[in-house]
């Protein structure tokens, strides 16, 4: 790229941005990538606006996301990727993060600081979502209603998605149905290819020892996924946090750093407050 910086890309990252390459070329319109978590697809998508771009210096185009660290990252890399882009090229339109951007060519944006505003966006000839699975393949939410209303500004706007699974609970693959976004899933990279490549680590699951388990059966179940507060109610028992904490510390005893998924803000601080000043404090 001459407005860019050479970047090495992995091989399945150039196969897709190939794949997406192809598809719109043979005249496609909304693919759909399906990369495994931690295999870049943020890089992904900051070489595809460089190499778009450079064909199509007119192009105007949005990159939705749901939460404004994923804005945060995808505007580093491709500010880092190009950074003689030219001036006022690249914006943010995210409320947390106190940038309102309208008029850039190339915007990163939360959808719940645009979906209102597709008019004052302008015409955008491509979107890109991040994390797309998080699209309703039905109904009038918040993605729906700005890519109807960007529609009425370009007819033949194209929608790319990037996901890690792209499939919903509750209406099933992304790329079917009536009511579908997407046209088909363009290209794949999984957990396994990742393995097999050596990009991604092998798994090692463990049984837990403990019998105190997280009791699911009272928890409320919408749009085929367990709602957040009531999973996270259930999580939080002292019980199962002082189990899981004492099984932490004995599995990663001779480990520098842990990474714990939890149910909430609320259990996160709870797990946090009881690794950090019971179980082992001499490692704060």
């Amino acid at each position: 790229m001459e407005n860019g910086v050479t970047v090495k890309l992995r091989p399945y990252q150039q196969e897709a941005l190939d794949a997406l390459d192809a598809f719109w070329d043979a005249g496609g319109g909304h693919p759909l990538v399906a990369m495994a978590t931690a295999t870049g697809k943020s890089v992904v998508i900051a070489q595809l606006f460089l190499d778009i771009y450079a064909r199509f210096p007119q192009l105007r185009a949005l990159i939705l996301v749901h939460v404004r660290e994923l804005v945060d990252q995808n505007f580093k890399h491709l500010a880092q990727m190009w950074p003689d882009a030219p001036f006022g090229a690249l914006g943010i339109n995210c409320a947390s993060l106190r940038r309102r951007d309208w008029d850039a060519p190339i915007i990163f944006a939360t959808i719940q600081s645009v979906w209102k505003h597709a008019q004052k966006l302008g015409p955008r000839h491509l979107i890109i979502g991040d994390e797309c699975h998080l699209w309703p393949k039905s109904g009038d939410g918040m993605y729906r209603t700005l890519l109807a209303g960007q529609r009425e500004l370009v007819p033949n706007l194209r929608v790319a998605g990037f996901t890690a699974t792209p499939y919903r609970l509750d209406s099933g693959h992304l790329c079917e149905g009536d009511d579908k976004i997407f046209d088909q899933v363009v290209y794949e990279y999984s957990i396994a290819d990742g393995i097999k490549d050596r990009y991604l680590a092998p798994l090692s699951s463990k049984v837990p020892k403990t019998d105190a388990t997280i009791d699911v059966s009272d928890v409320a179940v919408r749009a085929g996924e367990f709602v957040t507060e009531a999973l996270e109610d259930a999580a939080d028992g002292n019980d199962i946090v002082d189990a899981a904490c004492d099984e932490i510390d004995e599995r990663g005893k001779d480990r520098r750093s842990w990474l714990l998924f939890c149910c909430g803000v609320k259990h996160a601080r709870h797990v946090a407050r009881r690794c950090a000043h019971e179980v082992f404090p001499q490692r704060r």
